[in-house]
């Protein structure tokens, strides 16, 4: 990398996010997240472009975060990613199952996930 941008450069920490309940091993400074909450809609999210989704719904996740907190002194880069793949991953999967019931699991496709986010989101928000 060119000095002139490392300025500009953040430090990375890779997440690796299991979605299924078998137990990993990370090694490194990787956080490693596991879904703990077995979906019956897995099925449904094995499809085209659902992985997008995930990716879509925590890198917004993560811009959230980041705007929230850019100016707190204790903000934490590698927590943000952390909380947000968990976050990620749990209205993933919610949205997923959202859509499965609404739709079933036969043709789902990715953009039912996506359709369905915001129901998630709000039913998560209700519950708490």
């Amino acid at each position: 990398v060119p000095i002139v941008f490392r300025p500009y450069l953040v430090p990375f920490v890779p997440l690796l996010l299991l979605m299924t309940p078998l137990a990993a091993r990370s090694s490194g400074p990787a956080a490693l997240l596991r879904c703990q909450r077995p979906f019956p809609s897995f099925a449904a999210l094995a499809t085209a472009g659902t992985g997008d989704v995930l990716a879509g719904a925590i890198a917004g996740l993560v811009a959230q975060y980041h705007a929230q907190a850019k100016d707190s002194p204790n903000f934490d880069s590698a927590r943000s990613a952390y909380n947000a793949g968990v976050v990620g991953a749990y209205l993933h999967g919610l949205a997923g199952e959202i859509a499965a019931h609404m739709a079933g699991d036969a043709g789902l496709v990715a953009g039912d996930v996506t359709r369905e986010l915001p129901r998630a989101i709000r039913r998560v928000k209700n519950q708490s």
